[in-house]
Order: structure tokens, then sequence, then C-alpha cells
């Protein structure tokens, strides 16, 4: 068994050379297999990594994504079953439910479906259900050819298979939810759809993808950053999709640093003049047909053309007027408080 700064691999060229390899950042298990070519020497690591937090999984629908919260099965919904088990109140999985029952195992973000128009996902489901709940074997034979890929489907025949399996029309069925405050179960108010789909765990793994760093490593010369690469501890690259992340979780002091302080300077010129973002806003104006002018202390409107010379405090006042969109000439005119 070897652990992350283990040496595993010793090479001596010379009697006064000596090359050591220690295991990667983020590795460790058994070694099962080594291979020596005659370039280089292959160590097999093998390990058992269970499912955490941050994980990646994917569907065969182009449905994926990642593990939010992994939780007891006590705790996850569940539906009444005549197949299902009943829990002895002496086991940890006791929840004050005495009728037979089945736990869902995954709770899936039902915004996936219209984002992304796999709605193949939702036919697997119930033919997935179908093809175990139903009372006869013909029709479970029947449901997993229906669900074959490009096999044709009569929704008729699939509604009525899933009355028949215990849900609605829709596959839908009303689900149960322990809770622990009051130590009792409380039942949704809409139903859900409930069934079977192929989920994969795909080799993206927060273990593996997680990186730290220290105030002690290299830093570059010019930007001052940490060094990039996972291997040597460098730091993580904050791009779009991390900044929403850290915005959905709030963390606005972690913003204000790490797109402030430790990215551009805090102190920057600042321009006297008119600024753009009121010249852009005459020209949106002007395309739906309003003139906004601004007036200096004569009471003359100030070109934009002359706006970058134009000292801000220049500005007296503002008049709107429209624009008749034939003639492209003012129509009204008039100053607006």
């Amino acid at each position: 068994v070897v652990r992350e700064g283990d040496e595993i691999l010793e090479i001596t060229q010379k009697k006064s050379s000596i090359s050591k390899k220690k295991c990667p950042f983020g590795i460790e298990g058994e070694v099962v297999h080594t291979l020596i070519k005659a370039d280089s020497i292959e160590i097999w690591i093998e390990s058992k990594k269970g499912t955490e937090l941050g994980d990646k999984l994917a569907g065969r629908h182009g449905n994926k994504g990642v593990v939010t919260k992994i939780v007891p099965d006590k705790e996850m919904p569940y539906f009444l079953d005549e197949k299902g088990e009943v829990d002895s109140k002496n086991s940890p999985n006791y929840h004050n439910e005495n009728a037979p029952h089945t736990h869902v195992e995954m709770l899936l973000n039902p915004h996936g479906i219209p984002s992304r128009m796999n709605i193949g996902q939702l036919l697997e489901t119930h033919m997935g259900w179908v093809a175990k709940y139903h009372p006869k074997d013909n029709i479970r034979q029947k449901a997993k050819q229906m669900g074959a890929p490009f096999a044709d489907v009569n929704l008729d025949e699939l509604s009525k298979w899933l009355k028949e399996s215990g849900l609605d029309e829709y596959g839908k069925i009303k689900l149960r939810i322990y809770d622990s405050k009051n130590n009792k179960s409380l039942e949704v108010k809409h139903p859900v759809v409930v069934g079977y789909q192929y989920i994969m765990k795909l080799n993206q793994l927060a273990s593996e993808k997680i990186s730290y760093t220290s105030a002690f490593i290299p830093r570059d010369r010019v930007t001052l950053q940490p060094v990039r690469g996972r291997k040597i501890h460098g730091g993580q690259r904050i791009g779009e999709m991390e900044t929403w992340a850290l915005i959905a979780h709030q963390a606005w002091d972690i913003l204000a640093e790490f797109l402030g302080e430790k990215s551009d300077a805090r102190v920057l010129g600042r321009s006297r003049s008119i600024p753009e973002t009121l010249c852009a806003l005459i020209f949106y104006l002007r395309a739906l047909y309003i003139s906004l002018e601004f007036l200096d202390a004569s009471k003359q409107p100030i070109s934009p053309t002359k706006f970058h010379e134009t000292p801000y405090l220049n500005i007296k006042g503002y008049r709107l007027r429209t624009i008749d969109p034939l003639k492209k000439q003012i129509l009204t005119s008039g100053d607006v408080k």
C-alpha cells in the first residue's frame, strides 16, 4: 500500500547518481502490477473510491451533474411499496414507518430536462419502472424492447402499463419524507416521477480535482500569483464558472479579494470627462427614437463628439425629445423635469 509522498521508484544510473520518484499528489492505493519497458517503467496503483461530494455522474442521454449531498437512506424520500422492505424498530434506518416501502436512491434536478431537451431520460425512467414492477412478464419484456434505442414507443400503452404498475398515467407517485424533528413522515403535495435509469460515475473525481496552495510556494514574477500545476501544489484558476459558484455561495469577501486586491490594481485613474456609459445611453435611446441631450450653462446641447473634452461638472441640465422615424427630425422640444 502506497500513499501520497511515498517513494515508489528508485533508478540508479551510476554509483553516484540516484533518481527517486514519489507517489503523485492525491494518489494512494495498492500496487497491483509493475511493467518494465525499454524506456519507461509503469506502476499500476489500485484504490477503491466511494462516491463523494463533487463527483460527476452522467446518464445515457447527455444528462450529467455533480453530487451535492449524500444522506442516509432514512433521510431520503420514499414511497409505499408492497415489494419493499420493513425496517426493524431496532434498526438505525428506522424512521417511524411500519409499512413496506422503498427509498429513492438519487434525486435529479428537473431543470436538467428542459435545458438540454433530452426527454429520452424520461422514457428510460418510465420503461425501467415498467420492466421491474409490472405484474405480467410479457409486458416487462415489451418494456425492455421498447426502451431500446431507436425503438417505436406507443405512449398510450406506456400510460396504461404505468397505471398497472402502481403509478399514475404520467409515471408519478406521491413520496413521503421523514421529519426527524417531529419524528413523523410527511407526504408531499404533488406527485413526483420515479423510475429507473442507468447512471454512470465519470472519471471526474473531486478528490483528484481539488487543488490548494499555501503562502510559501513559487510565484510568477510578473503577476505575483501562485504558479500553475497541481503536482507542485499550484494555485487554482478562478474563471467565469468558478466565479458564479462563489457567488452562489455568497462568498463576497473571497470574491472581493480574488477579483480586486489579488487581480488588477486597486487605485486606477479616474476620467473627469463625461463617462462613456452616458454616451452609450444616448445612442441606445436614439435607437428608440428618443433624443437625450445634455445642456451646458447656456442651455445649449453638448455634442456627443465633444464628450471626451467636456468636464462632467459642466452638465447643467438635460432634455428628452422624440424623433420622427421617417424624417429623422426632432419633433418636440422642452425640458424634462
